[in-house]
C-alpha cells in the first residue's frame, strides 16, 4: 500500500494508461488502471482519487462519474477528476459531476503535478473529517475533565479579607 495515495484511472487508451501508471508510480502513488468504463464502483472504497477520461467509445466520462457518484457511500469518498485536453469540457467539470479537472491530457509531467495538488486537497479533507469525528474509546473519567474556569475553588471559598490583595 502506498503512503502517497491510491488512484484509479479509467481511460480507453492502453498506451496512455501504461504511461500514466508508470509516471505516477514513480511519484509514490499506488495506481490501478482500466479500460472498462463500467463496473468500477467496487474500487471506490480502496482509492482516494479516480481519474476519468471524458471521450470514450460509447460513453462519456460524465456518465461514468454520475454512475460512480451514485455508488458512493460514507466510506467511499474518493474524489472524481476529469482528464481531458478539451478545454470546453474541462471548464464544465463541476456540472458534469466531477470534483475537479486535469487538463493537458497526455502530458505526464502536468498530470503528476496536478495529481500531487489533488492529494494535498485530499489530505486536508481527511484531516478535517478526522477532526470532526467524535472521539473513540472509553468515556473519560472525571479526572480527565477540564477544571472549572476562574480562580481555584480554594481561592473562591475564602472570604474576601483572606484572599490577599486590596
Amino acid at each position: 500500500m502506498s503512503d502517497q495515495g491510491r488512484i484509479l484511472i479509467i481511460d480507453d487508451s492502453e498506451t496512455l494508461l501504461a504511461r500514466a501508471r508508470s509516471r505516477l508510480t514513480l511519484e509514490g502513488f499506488e495506481v490501478m488502471t482500466t479500460t472498462q468504463a463500467t463496473g468500477n464502483a467496487r474500487h471506490l472504497r480502496s482509492v482516494d482519487l479516480v481519474v476519468i477520461d471524458f471521450h470514450m467509445p460509447g460513453i462519456d466520462g460524465g456518465t461514468v462519474a454520475e454512475s460512480l457518484r451514485q455508488a458512493m457511500t460514507e466510506k467511499s469518498n474518493a474524489l472524481l477528476y476529469l482528464y481531458t485536453s478539451d478545454e470546453k469540457v474541462a471548464a464544465q467539470y463541476a456540472g458534469l459531476g466531477f470534483d475537479g479537472a486535469f487538463s493537458n491530457k497526455g502530458d505526464l509531467e502536468a498530470l503528476a503535478n496536478q495529481v500531487r495538488a489533488a492529494f494535498r486537497l485530499i489530505r486536508t479533507r481527511k484531516l478535517k473529517d478526522r477532526d470532526k469525528a467524535p472521539p473513540s474509546g472509553p468515556p473519560s473519567s472525571h479526572k480527565d475533565k477540564a477544571p472549572p474556569s476562574g480562580p481555584p475553588s480554594s481561592y473562591r471559598d475564602k472570604p474576601p479579607s483572606s484572599r490577599g490583595g486590596r
